[in-house]
């Protein structure tokens, strides 16, 4: 069974501060960043890269802007199988 890889606090941290530098918007609400947190861990999910795009349309330099997360920024959490509910 696969283990889940998702943002710890750091993580979280260092998302919010690329996000800040490099996106063009300032308002940014408990939800908007929950939304870029989803999407980093949906993209370890799939292709297993902790890293973050921003489209040229939407940075502040009109560029292309990418960051990796850290390894201290992504935590592991493993599978745990409840084996006696699974006794017959």
């Amino acid at each position: 069974m696969k283990s889940h890889r998702f943002l710890n606090s750091t993580g979280v941290d260092e998302l919010v501060a690329f996000l800040r530098e490099k996106h063009r918007s300032d308002a940014w609400t408990a939800a908007s960043i929950a939304s870029w947190v989803d999407a980093v861990e949906m993209k370890m999910f799939n292709e297993g890269q902790a890293t973050i795009n921003i489209p040229a349309s939407i940075s502040r330099s009109g560029h292309d802007e990418s960051m990796t997360i850290s390894d201290a920024g992504i935590s592991v959490s493993h599978p745990v199988i409840d084996v006696a509910a699974r006794v017959i």
